[in-house]
């Protein structure tokens, strides 16, 4: 959530959620967006992931165990890109932007998303952006 605040400059809200766009398809499954915005006449959403190598740092996995934990999260967040792009399809276009803190993951979910091989009429950007790293909690 604080990366959804900090890239998207949408505050908390008094119950601790930070807002987001939420538009429905036609399975009835919900996808959401973390910002919307218009530049230079261009409808722009907005996704943000966060910090994906603290599961790295905060314990001692395997190769193997941070590989199978990579696929996961990588096709998770694909199947997510697939999903927000049919939405923005749906009300009339424009481009998402994926801002990922984790440079990693980042590299990660570009190459993922190249090789899914979908006939994209939604641009999708995914740009690494740093943020003031912070220890998990756990």
């Amino acid at each position: 959530m604080a990366e959804q605040q900090h890239f998207t400059g949408i505050h908390r809200q008094s119950d601790g959620r930070v807002p987001e766009l939420v538009a429905r398809l036609d399975d009835e499954r919900s996808v959401a967006l973390d910002g919307y915005r218009v530049e230079d006449g261009e409808r722009v959403f907005r996704d943000t992931k966060g910090n994906h190598s603290f599961w790295y740092d905060s314990k001692n996995w395997s190769a193997e165990r941070i590989a199978l934990k990579d696929r996961t999260e990588i096709q998770g967040t694909v199947d997510q890109v697939r999903r927000q792009v049919t939405a923005i399809d749906r009300l009339g276009g424009g481009r998402l932007e994926y801002i990922v803190t984790d440079e990693r993951f980042a590299r990660l979910l570009d190459d993922a998303v190249d090789r899914a091989n979908i006939d994209w009429d939604v641009d999708v950007d995914i740009f690494y952006r740093p943020m003031e790293r912070r220890r998990s909690p756990w």
